[in-house]
């Protein structure tokens, strides 16, 4: 392998997990405002009951 076509594969992958964590964070924090919500309306829920 060149050093040229190391360094661009090396590239490649780091961006490629960049974009994975990113995507992950983004999905942890719609998982969690859901969560808050759903319990916001479970709470309202049992309020009304």
């Amino acid at each position: 392998m060149k050093i040229y076509e190391k360094r661009y594969f090396i590239q490649k992958y780091t961006k490629k997990v960049i974009y994975i964590s990113e995507l992950m964070a983004y999905n942890a924090s719609v998982i969690g405002k859901t969560s808050q919500t759903f319990s916001r309306l479970e709470r309202r829920v049992l309020q009304w009951t």
